[in-house]
């Protein structure tokens, strides 16, 4: 199975790792990335753009290591 991720790339906390708002939504980003691993996904298809895509690459790649 395959995951693919694309997303916004600007937002109104300018991606402030700090902000409450970037910590939900690297905090959602964590949990979807459990649910489809738990499911049997075992490729993850990232578009590189700045914002949510390299963040959840981002997450993945940590999950790999």
């Amino acid at each position: 199975m395959k995951c693919c991720f694309t997303g916004h790339r600007y937002f109104p906390w300018s991606s402030d790792p700090e902000s409450s708002e970037y910590q939900v939504l690297i905090e959602r980003l964590d949990r979807a990335i459990d649910q489809v691993l738990a499911k049997g996904v075992i490729h993850f298809i990232c578009g590189n753009a700045i914002g949510v895509d390299t963040w959840a690459a981002e997450i993945v790649l940590q999950r790999k290591s």
